[in-house]
């Protein structure tokens, strides 16, 4: 009888970490299943173009940021930001493509990279990705000022004018 229970208990000590092992890998490949099928899918209704307009998209991005952020983290938040905004105008949602976007971003922007972002984009439609130099394509249509550059590079000053009531 104390057997057949040592047996048992080895059965289910084994069941018990095969399946914690198959928690495991199934949410690494999960996640990666994700990223490449939820981003593929995002990338063809935001980027109909292909490559010129996603190159556009980094490009701003990355001036937006003083070059703060890689391709892949400018990208990133852009498919995720703006996919929730298209996304539910284009059609039906896959399955990837809603994980995809409901996963957070990998960068987090200032206050004021946020703000640059949104007037940069506010009007991005994914069908017109223009070739020449437009708004989507450079930040001169809306130069940084002095402070704000310097408040981007330095977020501490912003909380010292916080507390010192010095901001206004």
């Amino acid at each position: 009888m104390t057997e057949k229970l040592t047996v048992m208990l080895y059965v289910i000590i084994g069941l018990v970490m095969v399946l914690i092992a198959l928690i495991v890998v199934n949410r690494r490949i999960g996640s990666w299943m994700t990223e490449k099928y939820g981003k593929t899918a995002l990338e063809k209704v935001l980027f109909v173009r292909g490559g010129v307009c996603r190159n556009q998209v980094i490009q701003v991005i990355r001036e937006i940021t003083l070059q703060r952020l890689s391709d892949e983290e400018a990208l990133d938040y852009f498919l995720k930001i703006k996919g929730l905004q298209v996304v539910g105008l284009t059609g039906p949602v896959g399955y990837w493509m809603r994980r995809y976007l409901m996963t957070g971003t990998r960068a987090r922007l200032t206050y004021f990279e946020q703000v640059k972002f949104y007037e940069a984009f506010l009007n991005f439609v994914p069908q017109e990705c223009h070739q020449s130099k437009t708004e989507y394509t450079s930040l001169s249509t809306f130069p940084l000022t002095e402070a704000t550059q310097e408040l981007i590079r330095n977020p501490s000053l912003m909380r010292t004018l916080a507390f010192t009531g010095t901001g206004d």
